[in-house]
């Protein structure tokens, strides 16, 4: 676990905010990741790339704020809106 610009960071590129995490808790959320790659402030994950905030999600890409299995691409369960190109549409776009 190195530490860079204000997160700790796995070797697959995982991240978490020091400013809500210790070097300690950020290590326990890393292993409590399963193939993830790229993700931010997340835990008890499998097989996720790109997310953020998410917990026990299932083969997601690139969700905020997600606790499901097979999530949708570029979901915001924050918003409930789904995102595309930095824009939101709501559900049935």
């Amino acid at each position: 676990m190195t530490k860079i610009e204000g997160f700790y960071i796995d070797d697959n590129g995982n991240k978490w905010s020091d400013y809500y995490f210790t070097e300690y808790e950020a290590g326990l959320m890393s292993k409590s990741l399963v193939e993830c790659k790229n993700c931010t402030n997340c835990s008890k994950c499998n097989d996720c790339i790109d997310c953020i905030n998410c917990f026990r999600c299932l083969s997601a890409k690139n969700c905020r704020y997600c606790k499901c299995l097979n999530c949708v691409e570029g979901w915001d369960h924050n918003t409930g809106k789904k995102r595309w190109g930095g824009k939101y549409y709501p559900y049935n776009y």
